[in-house]
C-alpha cells in the first residue's frame, strides 16, 4: 500500500493571482471614514454655534447637512479604496496594487523583509481582520501597511514571508 502523507494546503495559499481585500473590510473602511469625517466636520459647526449667540439654528442645520455630504463623500472614497486594492504573493515578492485613477503598485521582495507586525483595532477584531505591517531593509519607505486582510491571510503571509526560524514572536 503506497500511502503518501500530504499536508492539507488552505485555499489562500494559491496567491499567484491578485486577491481582493476581505469583504468585511469594506464595512470597516466605510464606517470608519464616515464616522471620523462626521466628527471632524461637526467640531467647527459646534464652535460656530457656540461662538455666535445670534446665529439662527437653520445655519447650524446647513453646516450639519454639509458635514453629512462630506462624510458620505469620504465613505464613498473609502469604499473605492477597498474595491481597488489587491494583493498577491509570488516566488519573489509580496505585491500590493492600489487605486484606479492614481495607481500604485508596491513590490516588497522577500529578501528585503525584516519582520512583520499585526495591528488589530476593535472593529478589525470584531470582523476577523488585521492590518499587516511589513518592515523592510534599506528602503526609503521602511514599512508597508496593508489593512483589510483577513486574519488568516495575514498569518499566512507572516508564516511565508518570515519563516518560523527567523521569527521572535514567543
Amino acid at each position: 500500500m503506497n500511502t503518501q502523507i500530504t499536508q492539507e494546503v488552505p485555499a489562500l495559499v494559491s496567491t499567484e493571482e491578485w486577491r481582493p481585500l476581505a469583504p468585511a473590510a469594506r464595512n470597516v473602511f466605510v464606517v470608519m471614514a464616515f464616522a471620523w469625517t462626521l466628527i471632524i466636520a461637526l467640531i467647527p459647526a459646534s464652535i460656530i454655534v457656540i461662538a455666535e449667540d445670534d446665529l439662527p439654528w437653520r445655519n447650524f442645520f446647513a453646516v450639519l447637512a454639509l458635514a453629512l455630504v462630506i462624510a458620505i463623500l469620504s465613505a464613498t472614497i473609502a469604499f473605492n479604496r477597498w474595491r481597488n486594492t489587491f494583493w498577491k504573493l509570488d516566488d519573489e515578492a509580496l505585491h500590493v496594487r492600489r487605486g484606479k485613477t492614481w495607481f500604485k503598485h508596491i513590490c516588497v521582495p522577500r529578501s528585503r523583509v525584516q519582520h512583520l507586525d499585526f495591528e488589530r483595532g476593535p472593529l478589525e477584531r470584531r470582523y476577523g481582520l488585521a492590518t499587516l505591517v511589513v518592515h523592510t531593509a534599506g528602503s526609503q519607505e521602511r514599512a508597508v501597511r496593508q489593512s483589510g486582510l483577513l486574519l488568516a491571510d495575514a498569518e499566512y503571509l507572516r508564516d511565508v514571508l518570515v519563516p518560523k526560524d527567523r521569527r521572535n514572536d514567543e
